[in-house]
């Protein structure tokens, strides 16, 4: 039934105030609405009826309901909420929990709003992993129509634990009475993959394959169309959906399914929904959904919902990213050249005649071509009066077993190497020929490149050196064991950089059989290694110039723990000396660096045994029960001898012969040594001696055959004693 238009001066006469006809039925049908009401009796407030010149009559809605798009003088409000999503979802294998704000920015009510809706969300997949979205969104309402339009673009950040991953999304909405309609799109961020994980490592033929587990970021849309089941109850709204979704991997399979939805609306304050979605990747998923309002909202505080009200729905989008996972079967790569790393496989206890592959082994040690990167001795092999080369830049040699295991460089990173077998013990390399006696090698392994690694061996009775290399940089030489050998356990010539960790050697045979030997050290790491009851050093380095030589152990050596000819820069801390058959430490020439929180304890002659000390900075270190000397310096002309301690020598704490120049020896500690603390001899004449403590000493605190204090520019000052048996004090004025 439409109703004729009334004259206009008629209807431009201002409403007289409220509505006083008869009474009337809202969600009664159009037809019994103007049979009741007539084309001119409106039930709207006064405040908001139509003026100047408005003429025609608002019909009641589809379905029987006058929903009143002017019934919205408030319009929307601030709200919070909390809800969370219970099951899968297209790229999601657990749900989450949430909390958001919406809040209005502008707005005309009951006809446009601008706002922001921002949500923090905890996934329940992974304790750690959380994310957000914030959305901002613009929605109208059009009168003609009666519909509310909406669009928005928000940014969505998802951390999964372990991965970030970033999206922005942007979307269009239609939503009225009876019908809604949405679309959204998703667009992924930076890194659209990570890679979470590498497994089934295993050897073929030469090269190492496994798989590869990835996590993708998908982009793409989804788009749904609602109806509303309950147009006569706007209060509990039930709406169903139907939709469609395709999500794009650039490395991963297409997601392209079908969606339904259910959502009930209680009172705008309770949404509960659920939702089956289906696609060939994640075959069918399930969900449901609740979420509980707070504050305002979007009915405009008004007694009856209106089609303008749902400017302050929820906006309706993946709060998460969609996310795949991928394997995918690889061969690792040398990161150098992108090039299959290629394996030799040696085994002394393989059938004669194998090739080098995994599946057929050499069985004596043969010197790599230059184009194998790893060289694989296999677990319990032994090669006897055997020695092998490594002459190509960049290769290694490994020795598998239980105790020990190694990694590779591949395109993934670093990659844990399989065991070739399930035997445990090293592979040893006995009686390996050599040069004999102070040779220049070679060694039952010879090092003849550039970056090469020797890793997990056992070494015994080599006629040579263990290891040798001669002016070879980068070596890499780590976790094996060297004993017996008839020259050095570790033996590398002219000028070598590099590092060399966790080595153990011992038994050295004669008295020039060092257990690791370095000419030329430069700017490299020395490491966590052991010497023990070698014939010569412990550790003997001509040239230190740099680096770090830090958490050494020297045992029962027989000349002596560590030698140093030369000293000129780089770090030697925390090395231990024990037991060797002279000095723990000895230093001919310190001009540079740091030596310090070194340990030197029952050790035939000297505990430290310092030549020069020019420069740098000698401190922290600790002698105890050495014969002879604690500390032996022979001429200190420059550097910081400071906060030193010596306690149970046999002759003197400290004994130097000449302090000169700019050295400065401070706060030094001599007590209960069976002597003197301090022996200071002919040659102070400058430099500085203060802050000194000598105390319980058999002898005398300090010892001081120079002219008195004062006579030359020297500096004494605050020295102190206590409890020594020849005197406390320093000697002179």
């Amino acid at each position: 039934m439409t109703a004729a238009p009334a004259a206009a001066v008629a209807q431009n006469a201002p409403y007289p105030g409220a509505y006083s006809g008869p009474a009337f039925d809202p969600y009664a049908s159009p037809e019994a609405l103007g049979q009741q009401m007539g084309p001119q009796q409106v039930p709207f407030p006064q405040q908001m009826l139509p003026q100047n010149g408005y003429t025609q009559q608002i019909p009641p809605m589809p379905g029987g309901i006058n929903w009143n798009s002017f019934m919205a003088p408030i319009g929307v409000t601030p709200r919070a909420g909390v809800g969370g999503l219970f099951g899968e979802d297209v790229g999601l294998g657990e749900g989450y929990g949430w909390s958001q704000a919406f809040m209005p920015l502008f707005q005309t009510p009951g006809m446009n709003l601008t706002y922001v809706d921002v949500q923090a969300l905890k996934y329940f997949q992974q304790t750690d992993a959380f994310g957000y979205n914030a959305a901002l969104g613009h929605r109208w309402f059009n009168v003609a129509r009666q519909r509310v339009y909406g669009v928005y673009a928000s940014y969505d950040y998802q951390n999964t634990g372990d991965f970030d991953f970033n999206q922005v999304s942007f979307g269009f909405e239609s939503l009225g009475q009876l019908w809604d309609v949405r679309a959204n799109g998703y667009l992924v961020l930076g890194d659209q993959e990570q890679l979470v994980s590498v497994e089934n490592l295993q050897y073929q033929q030469n090269n190492l394959v496994g798989t590869a587990n990835y996590l993708d970021a998908y982009s793409g849309f989804d788009a749904e169309i609602g109806r509303n089941l309950t147009p006569k109850y706007p209060f509990a709204a039930l709406r169903i959906f139907a939709g469609v979704y395709g999500f794009y991997a650039s490395n991963g399979d297409d997601l392209i399914g079908a969606r339904g939805r259910v959502e009930a609306t209680l009172w705008d304050r309770v949404i509960v929904g659920g939702s089956i979605q289906c696609d060939p990747e994640y075959n069918t998923t399930a969900n449901g959904t609740i979420s509980i309002l707070f504050g305002g909202g979007g009915s405009g505080q008004c007694d009856c919902p209106t089609i303008a009200s749902r400017l302050g729905d929820p906006l309706h989008k993946n709060r998460h990213v969609v996310l795949g996972d991928r394997q995918e079967n690889f061969v690792a790569l040398n990161p150098t050249d992108n090039q299959p790393l290629q394996f030799l496989h040696i085994d002394s206890n393989a059938a004669a005649g194998g090739t080098g592959t995994f599946e057929a082994p050499l069985n004596t040690l043969t010197d790599p071509a230059a184009s194998t990167d790893i060289v694989l001795l296999h677990a319990g092999s032994l090669f006897t009066g055997q020695a092998i080369t490594l002459g190509a830049d960049g290769q290694r040699l490994l020795g598998d077993s239980a105790a020990i295991r190694h990694t590779a460089a591949t395109q993934f990173g670093n990659v844990p190497l399989p065991r070739a077998n399930a035997l445990s013990a090293s592979p040893q390399i006995d009686l390996a020929p050599g040069g004999g006696p102070a040779s220049s090698g070679p060694g039952a392994v010879t090092i003849a490149a550039n970056n090469v690694e020797v890793s997990g061996l056992t070494i015994t009775r080599p006629q040579g050196d263990g290891i040798y290399g001669n002016a070879v940089t980068g070596v890499n030489i780590n976790r094996n064991t060297i004993s017996a050998a008839l020259d050095d356990g570790v033996d590398l010539d002219g000028n070598v950089s590099g590092q060399i960790r966790n080595n153990t050697v011992s038994a050295g045979v004669g008295g020039s059989a060092d257990g690791l030997e370095l000419e030329t050290f430069t700017d490299g790491v020395i490491d966590s290694n052991t010497a023990i009851a070698n014939g010569g050093y412990g550790f003997r380095t001509a040239s230190f110039t740099g680096g770090q030589f830090t958490n050494n152990t020297a045992t029962a050596n027989t000349t002596g723990g560590f030698l140093f000819t030369n000293a000129s820069g780089g770090t030697i801390s925390n090395n231990m000396a024990t037991g060797n058959g002279a000095d723990g430490f000895a230093v001919d020439n310190f001009t540079g660096g740091e030596f310090s929180t070194n340990t030197a304890s029952g050790n035939g002659v000297f505990g430290f045994r310092l030549g020069n000390l020019a420069g740098g900075q000698f401190n922290n270190n600790t002698s105890s029960g050495n014969g002879s000397f604690g500390f032996r310096v022979s001429n200190a002309s420059g550097g910081l001898f400071s906060n030193n301690t010596a306690t149970g020598a046999t002759i003197a704490g400290f004994d130097f012969s000449l302090i000169q120049g700019t050295a400065v020896i401070d706060a030094n500690t001599a007590s209960a040594n069976t002597g003197n603390g301090f022996n200071l001899n002919n040659g102070f004449d400058t430099g500085t001696f203060s802050n000194n403590i000598a105390n319980n000493n058999t002898g005398q605190g300090y010892i001081n055959t120079l002219d008195p204090v004062g006579a030359t520019p020297r500096t004494v000052t605050n020295n102190t004693g206590a409890g020594n048996a020849g005197g406390d004090t320093f000697n002179g004025p």
